[in-house]
C-alpha cells in the first residue's frame, strides 16, 4: 500500500507532495532535520528601481550664503559659499552672470556642499555676480552676491619683539622679519645702525650668516610694499 501525504504551504507558495513507499524502511527522499525546504519562496518583486529614489529631493536645493565679506587690495582673500538640500553630493558651483573682483577665482566645489572664492584682490571695486549650484541629479538653484574690495590696509611690521633671536659667535644664524597689510610683495632694507658682523639681511626679510663679534647690535629696518607704502622699526640682535 502506498500512502500519499499532501500539504499546502501558505499563500504564495506552491503545493508540496511527499510520497512514501510501504515497501521501504526509509522514505525515497529522506528529509534531514537541518536540510533546507525542497520548495523555496521567490522574493517578491523584481528588485527594479533600486536607484530611482536617490533623485527624489527631500528639501529644495538652496544656496545658503546670503552675503560675502569685503576684502582689501593686496591682502589674500578666502571665503566660502555654502548650499543645502537637493539630492546627493557633491554640489557643484559656477558663475552664470557678472564677474568676481580682479584677482579672485571661484572653485567648482570645496568639500561636499560648498565652494571657495580665493585670491589676492588687485583693484578697489565692487562686483555683483550670480552663482548657480547644481546637485548630482540636475536640480539647480541660484543666488545673487557681491564682493567689495577696499583700499589696502595700513602696512605694519608685525614681529612681536624688537629683540630678535640671539646669536653665537661662529654659529649659523637665521631670523625673519614679518609685515602685514599693504600690497605684497614686500622689500626690506637696513636704513640705520649696524647688523652684527657676519650677518646680512636680504630683500625678503631674512637674516642669515655666522656672527663674528660678540655684543648687542641695534639697527633700523624699512619695509616697502608693491604700491610704495613704507613702514620702519628699530631692532636689536644680541650676540654672545
Amino acid at each position: 500500500m502506498i500512502r500519499v501525504v499532501e500539504g499546502a504551504w501558505r499563500t504564495g507558495f506552491v503545493l508540496g507532495v511527499l510520497v512514501v513507499s510501504a515497501c521501504s524502511s526509509q522514505p525515497a527522499n529522506p528529509v534531514q532535520p537541518d536540510a533546507a525546504p525542497l520548495i523555496q519562496a521567490r522574493s517578491g518583486g523584481d528588485g527594479g528601481g533600486g536607484g530611482g529614489g536617490s533623485c527624489t529631493p527631500g528639501d529644495p536645493l538652496v544656496i545658503t550664503t546670503s552675503q560675502l565679506p569685503n576684502g582689501n587690495v593686496g591682502t589674500f582673500y578666502g571665503n566660502f559659499i555654502t548650499s543645502g538640500g537637493g539630492s546627493g553630493s557633491p554640489h557643484t558651483f559656477k558663475l552664470i552672470a557678472g564677474r568676481l573682483p580682479g584677482g579672485l577665482t571661484m572653485a567648482s566645489s570645496f568639500g561636499v556642499q560648498s565652494t571657495s572664492i580665493t585670491g589676492t584682490p588687485t583693484t578697489i571695486e565692487t562686483q555683483s555676480f550670480t552663482v548657480q549650484v547644481k546637485d548630482p541629479c540636475g536640480h539647480t538653484a541660484t543666488r545673487a552676491l557681491a564682493i567689495t574690495i577696499e583700499a589696502p590696509r595700513p602696512l605694519v611690521i608685525t614681529n612681536p619683539s624688537s629683540t630678535l633671536r640671539p646669536g653665537t659667535v661662529g654659529s649659523s644664524y637665521a631670523a625673519n622679519l614679518f609685515a602685514d597689510g599693504g600690497v605684497q610683495p614686500y622689500r626690506w632694507v637696513v636704513v640705520a645702525g649696524q647688523l652684527p658682523p657676519g650677518i646680512v639681511l636680504n630683500s625678503s626679510g631674512q637674516f642669515s650668516g655666522r656672527p663674528t663679534t660678540a655684543g648687542t647690535f641695534t639697527f633700523t629696518v624699512r619695509v616697502t610694499d608693491n604700491a610704495g607704502a613704507q613702514a620702519s622699526r628699530e631692532f636689536s640682535i644680541p650676540v654672545s
